[in-house]
């Protein structure tokens, strides 16, 4: 997680943030499958690509959060463009931490 909050290791709050948020989206998942009905919506895109920037960065382990890990894989399966926009996302998120780090 070093990477994605500047360099250093995420502080216990920080860790406890993440967690508490992805348990909370464990439960917002529930057995609908997705985030705000039945069916996918904005609001899974939305929380996708958060949660796909920081997976880019940090191989989390979802097996505590089993919605969230199904939910995840489902959508990174199902929408055909997945794979191209976040590396696309990446390599720009890659470019603003070097120039961050060169810049100080």
């Amino acid at each position: 997680m070093r990477q994605i909050f500047g360099d250093t290791e995420p502080s216990e709050e920080q860790v406890t943030s993440l967690k508490n948020s992805l348990k909370l989206l464990d439960t917002m998942i529930g057995s609908n499958g997705f985030v705000a009905a039945n069916h996918m919506t904005i609001a899974d895109l939305s929380l996708l690509s958060s949660l796909s920037t920081i997976f880019s960065y940090v191989n989390y382990d979802l097996s505590d959060y089993p919605n969230v890990k199904q939910w995840y894989e489902k959508l990174q399966n199902d929408l055909p463009y997945f794979k191209e926009v976040n590396e696309r996302a990446k390599k720009a998120m890659d470019e603003r931490i070097r120039n961050a780090k060169a810049n100080k």
